[in-house]
């Protein structure tokens, strides 16, 4: 039984370390030199949902296509979250 709850001491132990240095060394997410110069999108904004602050662009003003996945994912959100009997009015310069 010592050995179980020794074994279990220092796996515990191994985790709060490796939580210690999650906490004090963060993974950077953030484009990285090496990742923009091999970034192949004509165009591409990244922005801070918190605060709203643009971490990367690259020809972020560029008129540009919806993809697939994202027309895919609007029509998902407007099933789940509205009314499908509901009268949709949509302005002349939307699409513009």
């Amino acid at each position: 039984m010592n050995r179980v709850f020794g074994n279990i001491f220092i796996a515990a132990l191994l985790l709060i370390f490796i939580e210690l240095l999650m906490f004090l060394f963060p993974l950077s997410f953030a484009a990285e030199e090496n990742t923009i110069k091999n970034l192949k999108s004509e165009s591409v904004i990244l922005i801070d949902a918190a605060t709203g602050e643009i971490l990367f662009e690259k020809q972020s003003q560029k008129k540009m296509y919806p993809a697939s996945i994202t027309k895919i994912l609007t029509a998902i959100i407007a099933i789940e979250r509205s009314n499908l009997n509901d009268t949709v009015t949509v302005g002349k310069g939307t699409g513009s």
